[in-house]
């Protein structure tokens, strides 16, 4: 299967399918955005993730599915467009109205949506929302945590994996050659 060509059907199938949620989901938010004054400012758009989720899964399954920077981006540019149709399809536009094309769309979390993360995120899932239950104890500096190491002796060539040790700080066990 060629990914190339299903990839731009997919983002112009999510960009119309964001498009018309946007218009028709959250109609007057987006008529008090036309509003605004300032169109060369940025401006923020809340929408409530659980929100969408719940009215429109297949959006929120594509931004929790792929890297989460470029699906904002997506989101913000959906955005831009759904304002451009709501201004063909007002009938009562104001003169002062204008689309706003410095959008930002913040995602916010006001209950806990019903999927989570069974395991601890990966290093292949960097940039993915994750949603991991627990309670913070300390916060830091991001760092990646590694918790097995494929090694291969140097000598006979066998292939083996070393798992981190948690009583040992997520330390591996070191290797007599």
């Amino acid at each position: 299967m060629n990914t190339q060509s299903t990839k731009p059907e997919l983002d112009e199938r999510f960009s119309l399918a964001a498009q018309n949620w946007l218009v028709t989901t959250l109609h007057e938010q987006l008529r008090e955005l036309l509003s605004r004054p300032g169109k060369d400012v940025w401006h923020g758009f809340p929408l409530d993730f659980y929100i969408c989720y719940d009215r429109h899964k297949l959006l929120i399954d594509e931004v929790l599915k792929s890297n989460a920077q470029m699906m904002m981006e997506k989101w913000d540019q959906a955005l831009v467009a759904a304002q451009k149709l709501l201004l063909l399809q007002e009938s009562q536009a104001s003169p002062d109205w204008s689309v706003k094309t410095k959008v930002h769309v913040r995602l916010r979390v006001s209950q806990v949506p019903p999927f989570w993360c069974p395991n601890m995120p990966r290093s292949e899932e960097v940039g993915m929302f994750k949603l991991v239950s627990g309670t913070v104890v300390r916060a830091g500096k991001m760092k990646l945590v590694e918790r097995q190491r494929e090694m291969k002796c140097g000598k006979c060539g066998h292939q083996f994996v070393l798992i981190a040790t948690v009583e040992r700080d997520l330390s591996f066990p070191e290797v007599l050659s």
